[in-house]
């Protein structure tokens, strides 16, 4: 269901519920494996709210950390403030972070943006 929604708003560009689909399709984690090659498809989207809601759903749906962790870094270093946070929390949904991610994390603690700290802060 949550599939086709999904496609059905990609079809529309109807990012709001592309973005809202990504999340719940990331909810079920594994059991949505067959929404990969879609969500991955959208870990590209110029849409700024949907591009990192599909690098989480990536993620959630058991995805490889060498495939998720370059796009990751990329939201690291977006101008976009919310993609910044939305990075660091599935980073920290990792666990420990991989050292590669950690050189930005450190240095995003002196952002001017005080909610980029904080999600960056709680990632480490």
């Amino acid at each position: 269901m949550f599939v086709d929604t999904l496609g059905a708003a990609v079809r529309h560009e109807q990012h709001g519920v592309t973005r809202s689909a990504l999340k719940a399709l990331g909810a079920f984690g594994s059991a949505a494996t067959g929404a990969r090659d879609t969500i991955r498809s959208l870990t590209t989207a110029t849409d700024a709210h949907v591009r990192p809601a599909a690098v989480a759903a990536l993620w959630a749906t058991g995805g490889d950390l060498a495939e998720v962790m370059p796009l990751l870094l990329g939201l690291l270093d977006d101008p976009i403030t919310f993609r910044i946070s939305d990075a660091a929390d599935v980073l920290g949904e990792l666990g420990p972070p991989p050292s590669v991610a950690l050189p930005r994390l450190r240095g995003l603690l002196t952002h001017d943006y005080e909610w980029v700290r904080v999600h960056c802060a709680a990632a480490l």
